[in-house]
């Protein structure tokens, strides 16, 4: 960690003129803190705050490993500028208040690292709240090489679709994200039960109805609500 680059003034490196907000669900706010050998100051927003992603400075060049110091029981997105994807973290309550989570590896080379609150999906059981002390960026990699990658992930696709409140692709390369630095190499990703593919563009398996008056759980009826605006935004889960 000698060498380590830690960004503990989150606010100075944010995009614009940062402003904290001046009342409830108004957005971000700043906020100072101290802990055993590291103090600076974070940011932090609460439930339905209407906080926006914001685009923060890394100022940094080539091959990094991406850290985020964040409050216990935070939830939280976050990917570098460009990608396709991004990575959805909701921490546990610990034993220490500030909790580190690793993102990944990437060139951020001119790049920056964008951070959103966590989506308020219908059925999910989160506040959504989060609070993110630092930033800490390391050419030390302790993931696998390429050549290790030869696991197997399985997914149960239907399941986040319909309860998730998946609404663009994007929300698909999540699913994807976590094993971007890991032993895993494919996934086995089923987006619905048995032989229904959920897509009508596909032309394996049974075509799942597209009409809510035909899906009676609510499962199957959530499910079908978020393919067909996926659909709408031009997405397609089997590309």
């Amino acid at each position: 960690m000698k060498n380590d680059i830690f960004i503990t003034d989150i606010p100075r490196h944010i995009e614009g003129k940062f402003q904290s907000a001046k009342g409830l669900g108004c957005g971000w706010v700043a906020v100072d803190y101290i802990c055993e050998g590291l103090r600076g100051t974070g940011i932090a927003t609460g439930y339905a705050s209407n906080a926006k992603e914001l685009k923060i400075h890394l100022n940094a060049k080539g091959n990094h490993v991406i850290y985020l110091g964040v409050g216990a029981g935070s939830s939280i997105r976050a990917w570098i500028e460009g990608e396709k994807g991004f990575r959805e973290f909701v921490c546990e309550h610990g034993g220490e208040y500030i909790q580190e989570i690793r993102l990944h590896s990437a060139n951020i080379t001119g790049k920056n690292l964008i951070i959103a609150p966590l989506y308020n999906a219908r059925y999910g059981h989160y506040d959504n709240h989060c609070f993110i002390a630092y930033i800490r960026l390391t050419k030390t990699d302790y993931a696998t090489g390429k050549n290790a990658k030869k696991l197997i992930a399985t997914n149960d696709g239907c399941s986040w679709i319909a309860l998730e409140g998946m609404s663009s692709i994007r929300d698909v390369y999540k699913q994807f994200y976590p094993y971007k630095d890991s032993d895993w190499f494919r996934m086995l990703w089923c987006p619905t039960g048995a032989d229904v593919s959920g897509n009508h563009i596909s032309k394996v398996g049974t075509t799942m109805p597209f009409s809510t008056t035909h899906t009676y759980r609510r499962c199957d009826r959530q499910f079908v609500i978020t393919i067909r605006r996926v659909l709408k935004n031009g997405g397609d889960i089997l590309k």
